[in-house]
C-alpha cells in the first residue's frame, strides 16, 4: 500500500556516469571513517573478479523479479534496455564483480533491528548516514554509488564485526512490480533469511562472499567495467585522497591480475603519472610550502593553511576536514602572485559544524 516507484531513482541518479569516480570517493571515505587502529592506515582493496551466474545467490528469484519489473515499465526508454540486459546477464555463464574490501576497520556493527548500528544504516536504511560525529559522511546517499555501478543494481555486503561475528546480505534497487498474488511491491529487495534478515552463520554464507578478518566487503554484481576502469579509479583515489595517503592514514590496492599499490611511498610517482596539475599543485603546497599558517579560529577551532607561490598555479585553495579528503576548492585572488593552498580543519568541534 505504498507508492509505486519507477526507474528514475534519486539515490542512484546522482552517481550516473563516471562510476569509478564515485565508487572510490564514497567507499574509501567510509573505510577511513571506520579506521580501527589510528597508528596504522586503513587499507582498501579494489579487485575485479568473475562469478558463475549459477553461483549468484538467489539468481532464480532475482531473474523473476527482473522480468516482473520489465512488465511494470514496458514503455520506459531507460528501464527496458536495463532490464533486458540484466535478465540476459543472469542467464550468462559468468558475471563480472568488483569486490571492494577494507582492512584495519571496525566492520559493520549492530543487529538487523538496531537503527543506530552501522549495519542497519548502510544496508537497511535510505538517507541515513552510517557515520556519526566528525567523519566525512553526512547525508547517507553515498551508499548508492556501488549500486549505480551494477548492471543489475544489486550489491552484496559481507562483514565481520567487533565480536568476530559474520554478517552477509544482498540488496537490489529496481522498480515497483506486481508479484504472484497481484500485489504491487516496492523497488528495494533483500537477499537473506527468515523474512529478509541478514545471514549471520558463516556456514550459510557462500564461500565467494566470506571474510576471514574484521572489516567489510562490498560486491558490485555485474560491474559495468570499462577497459580503463583501473586508471579511472586511480585518478579518483589521487584527486580525493592524496592528503589522506600522504599523512599515512590510507593505502589503496587495485587488482586485476596485477596489483597496483598507492601508499605514502608511491604517492609522488603516482601523482606525477595520473593526477591533474591542480592536484599536483595542492600536494606541493603541503610538502614544500612557501608559508604555513596555524590558527585557532572562533568557530572551527584549530586549523592549518599551507600555501605555495609558483607561476602557473591555479590561485585556488583545497578545503579538507579531519578525514583529509578533498571536499571542495575555492578561488581567491587577494594574492597577486599565482599560488595553490590547502586548508585543513582537524578540530572535532569544527568538523561537526562543517
Amino acid at each position: 500500500h505504498g507508492e509505486a516507484h519507477g526507474f528514475s531513482d534519486e539515490q542512484l541518479q546522482y552517481f550516473e556516469g563516471d562510476h569509478e569516480r564515485y565508487i572510490a570517493r564514497e567507499t574509501i571515505q567510509n573505510a577511513v571513517d571506520a579506521r580501527l587502529d589510528d597508528a596504522k592506515p586503513a587499507v582498501v582493496v579494489f579487485e575485479e573478479l568473475k562469478i558463475r551466474a549459477s553461483d549468484f545467490p538467489g539468481n532464480d528469484m532475482l531473474s523473476d523479479k527482473m522480468k516482473r519489473c520489465l512488465k511494470f515499465a514496458p514503455n520506459d526508454e531507460k528501464a527496458v534496455p536495463f532490464f533486458n540486459k540484466a535478465i540476459n546477464l543472469l542467464k550468462s555463464r559468468d558475471l563480472t564483480v568488483l569486490k571492494i574490501s577494507d582492512f584495519n576497520t571496525r566492520g559493520l556493527t549492530g543487529s538487523d533491528e538496531d537503527i543506530e548500528g552501522n549495519w542497519y544504516r548502510l544496508v537497511r536504511a535510505a538517507g541515513m548516514s552510517s557515520m556519526k560525529g566528525v567523519g566525512g559522511g553526512s547525508f547517507g546517499i553515498g551508499k548508492g554509488a556501488p549500486i549505480a555501478a551494477s548492471s543489475l543494481h544489486t550489491v552484496f555486503y559481507s562483514s565481520i564485526n567487533e565480536k568476530g561475528e559474520p554478517v552477509f546480505q544482498g540488496k537490489a534497487r529496481l522498480v515497483s512490480h506486481v508479484d504472484r498474488d497481484n500485489d504491487i511491491k516496492q523497488r528495494t529487495g533483500f537477499y537473506g533469511i527468515d523474512g529478509y534478515k541478514a545471514v549471520r552463520n558463516q556456514r550459510n554464507i557462500p564461500a565467494f562472499f566470506r571474510r576471514s578478518e574484521r572489516g567489510t566487503d562490498i560486491f558490485i554484481m555485474g560491474y559495468n567495467a570499462t577497459a580503463d576502469w583501473k586508471e579511472k579509479l586511480i585518478k579518483s583515489v589521487l584527486q580525493n585522497f592524496w592528503l589522506t595517503i600522504y599523512r599515512g592514514d590510507l593505502e589503496v590496492l587495485l587488482k586485476d591480475g596485477d596489483t597496483k599499490v598507492i601508499n605514502r611511498e608511491s604517492l609522488c610517482d603516482n601523482l606525477e603519472t595520473y593526477a591533474p596539475e591542480e592536484t599536483k599543485a595542492y600536494y606541493a603546497s603541503v610538502v614544500n610550502s612557501t608559508q604555513t599558517f596555524e590558527q585557532e579560529l572562533k568557530f572551527l577551532g584549530k586549523c592549518v593553511l599551507y600555501v605555495r607561490k609558483q607561476d602557473g598555479y591555479p590561485r585556488r585553495i583545497m578545503m579538507a576536514r579531519k578525514p583529509k579528503m578533498f571536499v571542495t576548492d575555492k578561488s581567491n585572488h587577494v594574492l597577486r602572485e599565482q599560488y595553490a593552498g590547502v586548508f585543513i580543519c582537524e578540530d572535532d568541534k569544527g568538523n561537526r559544524l562543517l
